[in-house]
């Protein structure tokens, strides 16, 4: 069974939003837990794909790709990464400890496969 959930990248005015989207989205897609993801929208009217990714994961664990996602917030300063769950709740990660991230970001993608199984 897959399971939908969405990033949303907030970043300081000064970052280049394209930039850092591809970043992530890079280290999404090299995970091999995730089935599909890419650049989406949440303005039909906007050319500009904009910072969100949509991401299909697998069935299998997500402590890989929660681990990734970590490691990226960490390395960079000011980006802000939502991450959302169909049926509306969220979690925000910025520049907190690399346990912290990991957890709580594994956790949320956890809580999110359980909901669309």
């Amino acid at each position: 069974m897959s399971s939908n959930v969405r990033l949303i990248l907030e970043s300081d005015p000064d970052e280049d939003s394209d930039t850092l989207t591809d970043e992530l989205l890079g280290i999404i897609n090299a995970n091999k837990d995730v089935l599909r993801a890419s650049r989406e929208t949440d303005n039909a009217q906007k050319q500009d794909a904009g910072a969100i990714i949509g991401v299909i994961l697998a069935s299998a664990s997500v402590t890989a790709l929660a681990g990734g996602i970590a490691d990226w917030i960490r390395s960079k300063n000011g980006v802000k990464v939502k991450v959302t769950c169909p049926d509306g709740p969220t979690v925000e990660a910025e520049t907190i400890d690399g346990t912290t991230a990991v957890t709580v970001i594994e956790m949320f993608l956890k809580r999110c496969k359980q909901k669309q199984s």
